[in-house]
């Protein structure tokens, strides 16, 4: 058994007695969802419709090929997949042999996957052939002398190479005669082990690696099912990576304990995510800003039938009051934020039914159960409406990160996680997040929160995104420095922002002093922009300049 790290029989003896946590895990809704429902859709993929039934099948027999493998309890197998059945169940398949999955990001490449398959030690690894023309076979026999514990290699799809094994075939095979019934109900793990190692997506240098517990992410799913009144006739549209926070709650833990149907987009172009909606009737859209921004970007956006919906959800990032605005309208339903970490866990979300304006202003409620507070670089909680720090505990908060005693440290303090966000309590509309702590720019002493300045250049209507950084200066120690990329066509000079920001009625020393126009933002694990990168960029053009 795989003790998570911050979780004592304590804490999981309290949690389960609040009623917070439960025994169950997400295998167990796919195994009752394949009884009660077992002709109807469970996954819809491109050219393929998998129903509940199948999908069960599916997973039963992945996980005893892996067992008759040899692999053994508690030993690791990396997933590195884009949004496929195969992410469903192959995941679901180690859940029940007991064998921990290790997620990736798709575009995860050498340094990175290597990094994470020797923290973790993983046996094995399941992939495409290729994505997007990348050879992630090539880049795994690329890698193999360096990480001696990996010994097999999977490939989803059809291109199986010479090494490799076909997760297709595995899947096929009649492996469930050999075995009693409920032989692999001895083999699955419990709800409080660690059965789930996340990675992030590396904005602060390599990805880290995070231990899931099933109480904890079967928790989230139930308390954001009832909040945005999923049932088993909803259609979940999955429009971000399945594995990263922007969809994940909704997609692979409340879809599957309502019995929902969940529709996979592969590439997250607007033309498929439109084209999804209108033709598998999508109730619930689940996101992450980059892509909704450029959905509604789209020229043809009107020419499609989009009202089926529901609501819209995202998450991953902040987005500004005017793009929310303008989803809300285009989408005709309720466009809901959500708030968490993947290092950390959710620790707010959105009811459907919330008032518009809170909902546009993106004020989470914390989870049921979860306690927050804000507090001052001297770690003192802030009045009301002061901001600090977002500081967390409850039986939201994952256990910890993976043989990393130094890390656990930094973060869990006391009980309490500390989050790097900054956020304030704003009168009876719930936490409002304003930024990160290391994003701060401290200009002659002054603090300036990039997010307040970034929502503001969005109003402007030739500005499509926008980023702000603090660059080096010799008197100042820090100014601002904006970037933005334009909508097609358009011009933005340092005038135009100058005087569009003044006419804001912002104070003076927050005007950016410097405006970089960039075709489009870099973007950390293909979620948020990359802010360690604009940095990096801006340091550089100005060492450049001041050696000319």
């Amino acid at each position: 058994m795989r003790q998570p790290t911050r979780f004592s029989e304590q804490i999981i003896d309290e949690y389960v007695r609040m009623g917070y946590w439960d025994s169950s895990l997400i295998s167990d809704s796919w195994d009752k969802n394949a009884v009660l429902y077992p002709d109807e859709e469970a996954i819809i993929e491109e050219n393929r419709r998998i129903s509940w039934s199948q999908a069960k099948l599916q997973v039963d027999r992945l996980a005893l090929g892996l067992l008759e493998l040899g692999i053994k309890r508690d030993e690791k197998v990396a997933v590195q997949l884009y949004n496929c059945a195969e992410l469903f169940t192959v995941r679901l398949a180690c859940e029940k042999a007991g064998i921990i999955a290790v997620t990736l990001l798709h575009n995860f490449r050498h340094a990175e996957v290597a990094a994470i398959l020797k923290h973790t030690e993983v046996v094995g690894i399941v992939l495409p052939r290729e994505f997007r023309r990348f050879d992630y076979f090539k880049m795994i026999q690329d890698l193999r002398p360096s990480v001696p514990s990996l010994k097999y290699v999977f490939v989803i799809g059809d291109d199986i190479p010479k090494g490799a094994i076909s997760v297709k075939e595995m899947a096929n095979q009649e492996l469930e005669k050999r075995y009693p019934p409920d032989y692999l109900q001895n083999t699955k793990f419990s709800a409080f082990e660690t059965f789930q190692i996340a990675t992030t997506t590396g904005t602060t240098g390599m990805p880290k690696c995070i231990e899931f517990a099933s109480c904890v992410r079967q928790f989230t799913g139930r308390v954001v099912a009832k909040r945005l009144r999923i049932t088993h006739d909803d259609v979940v549209g999955a429009f971000a990576p399945v594995i990263a926070g922007g969809c994940f709650n909704e997609v692979y833990r409340a879809a599957p304990l309502m019995g929902a149907k969940i529709v996979l987009a592969r590439y997250f172009t607007a033309e498929e995510i439109l084209g999804l909606i209108e033709q598998e009737r999508v109730t619930a859209v689940t996101t992450v800003p980059t892509v909704l921004i450029r959905t509604l970007d789209e020229p043809a956006f009107e020419r499609y039938d989009l009202s089926s919906l529901r609501f819209v959800k995202y998450g991953g990032a902040s987005l500004p009051y005017g793009h929310a605005l303008n989803a809300w309208e285009k989408f005709r339903c309720p466009v809901l934020p959500a708030y968490g970490t993947l290092d950390i866990g959710t620790i707010g979300s959105s009811f459907v039914d919330s008032p518009q304006d809170t909902l546009l202003k993106a004020a989470y409620t914390p989870l049921d159960g979860v306690e927050v507070k804000l507090v001052d670089t001297n770690h003192k909680e802030v009045p009301r409406g002061e901001i600090g720090e977002v500081l967390v505990k409850g039986p939201n908060c994952e256990p910890g990160y993976y043989n990393d005693p130094e890390a656990n440290a930094e973060v869990c303090r006391e009980g309490w996680y500390h989050t790097g966000d900054l956020a304030s309590f704003d009168g009876e509309e719930g936490l409002i997040i304003r930024g990160r702590c290391k994003d701060v720019i401290i200009r002659g002493g002054q603090n300036i929160y990039p997010l307040e300045i970034e929502t503001i250049l969005l109003k402007h209507p030739r500005v499509l995104k926008a980023a702000v950084v603090g660059m080096p200066d010799p008197k100042m120690l820090e100014k601002v420095c904006a970037y933005v990329v334009l909508k097609p066509g358009e011009e933005f000079s340092f005038s135009d922002m100058e005087l569009f920001m003044k006419e804001q009625g912002i104070a003076l020393f927050k005007i950016p002093e410097r405006l970089e126009v960039i075709d489009d933002m870099p973007l950390a694990g293909g979620l948020k922009v990359d802010k360690k990168q604009l940095k990096q960029d801006i340091e550089a053009k100005l060492r450049q300049e001041s050696s000319i």
